[in-house]
């Protein structure tokens, strides 16, 4: 007699796996329903054929998943639970920021630190490139901050110890690393996550694109060192300070103007991603026994353009513009005869072209010497332009 394709209504357990280990579990489907992989009446399943079970999941709509799919739906399941971040600020923006830094050191210490340049920009990208612990790159405010003090308590451990034996170039690269997290830390949409706005993903990369775009025209303001003592106490502030911007990206890339509406914000949190940066380099350098410059960045290096402007620009500029600068200038002083390209281009509104300008004319007597540079005719710098970046450079004697 041929066997019926109802179950028994006694039998409410799966068959016992006798056979073949390929089959590891039952799903009920609501309502009983055969679905895509539910067996037909009269068409026994492969575990079935295998085992002599009867073909009772075809009224209760069960189905077997093989470990494969198992693991598959436990995978998609933990996405859901902890979705990834995406990146916070991009590659080129994490080098920025890094650099920046690494410019606003004491004098010694840039000294110091500025041979690993590469290592310290290695160190900032390699959390999204190499790394990709991203979940160590978000801390949201009043919600998941686990991963990112873990990181950060590591990684300030390892500094000092790198310090301490004397190995400055993998303290470097270390403090790169350090850097890519504050500066995350610094990114508004890095401090809540889909329970804010589901629709993050929607414009969470145009963000940071459009902010890599406008990078050059984004002024870093007032730094005003501050070490660091406490990494995760630190790491509260910094956060709490970002996430009131948080709604507002939304808004600005969901029914506004985009970047144009929020670049208050981006250079208010640029600015703060460099000065907390420079706060975690010098905090741990100062916890590991090393003696770091306590003065504020502003008294650190006077400027030395003590000379007349040339006659061209004297006629517009402001005679107090040649003038040491005041306590309170926010940021280290470069000099144009001695300065990279990269701590150049790093100055507001200057960029590669008028960077290399400033190498392929130099030496330069005066600030102002800067407006005698021209590019087939026409002038590279005007008063205004060196007036608003004057107090960020000088002319060594």
């Amino acid at each position: 007699m041929a066997q019926s394709p109802h179950p028994s209504p006694h039998h409410h357990s799966p068959p016992a796996r006798t056979g073949s280990p390929q089959w590891v579990a039952w799903v009920p489907r609501p309502g009983g329903r055969p679905t895509w992989g539910s067996p037909t009446p009269g068409r026994p399943t492969r575990v079935q054929a295998a085992e002599g079970a009867s073909p009772r999941h075809r009224s209760t709509g069960s189905r077997l998943l093989s470990p494969h799919s198992l693991l598959a739906l436990l995978v998609l399941g933990l996405a859901v639970a902890f979705p990834l971040p995406l990146a916070a600020w991009s590659y080129h923006t994490h080098r920025k920021i890094s650099s920046d830094a690494l410019n606003r050191l004491p004098p010694a210490l840039f000294a110091r630190f500025s041979p690993y340049k590469d290592r310290i920009l290695q160190g900032s990208t390699d959390p999204d490139t190499v790394i990709k612990d991203f979940t160590s790159h978000v801390y949201h405010v009043g919600g998941f901050t686990r991963d990112a003090e873990r990181r950060v308590t590591e990684l300030w451990a390892r500094i000092l110890d790198n310090l301490r034996r004397g190995d400055d170039g993998e303290a470097a690269y270390t403090m790169g690393l350090l850097s890519h997290y504050i500066a995350d830390f610094n990114q508004p949409l890095h401090t809540a996550g889909a329970a804010e706005d589901a629709n993050e993903s929607d414009y969470h990369s145009a963000f940071e694109k459009e902010v890599q775009g406008q990078l050059s025209k984004i002024p870093i303001g007032d730094i005003r060192p501050d070490p660091v003592t406490d990494p995760l106490a630190r790491l509260e502030t910094i956060a709490t300070a970002a996430h009131p911007h948080y709604s507002a990206i939304g808004a600005a890339y969901r029914r506004g103007n985009r970047f144009f509406d929020v670049r208050p914000i981006v250079e208010r949190q640029l600015t703060a991603a460099v000065q907390h940066v420079l706060d975690y380099w010098l905090g741990a350098l100062r916890a590991a026994g090393q003696p770091i410059d306590a003065a504020p960045v502003a008294t650190l290096r006077q400027s030395q353009d003590t000379l007349a402007p040339t006659a061209a620009a004297a006629t517009t500029a402001p005679t107090t513009a040649a003038t040491p600068r005041p306590a309170g200038s926010p940021t280290l002083a470069i000099d144009l005869n001695t300065a990279t390209l990269d701590q150049l281009k790093d100055l507001p509104g200057i960029g590669e072209k008028r960077a290399r300008a400033i190498l392929e004319n130099r030496p330069f007597k005066t600030i102002y010497d800067l407006a005698k540079i021209q590019n087939f005719g026409r002038k590279l710098f005007d008063v205004k332009l060196i007036e608003r970046i004057a107090d960020r450079i000088r002319v060594g004697p």
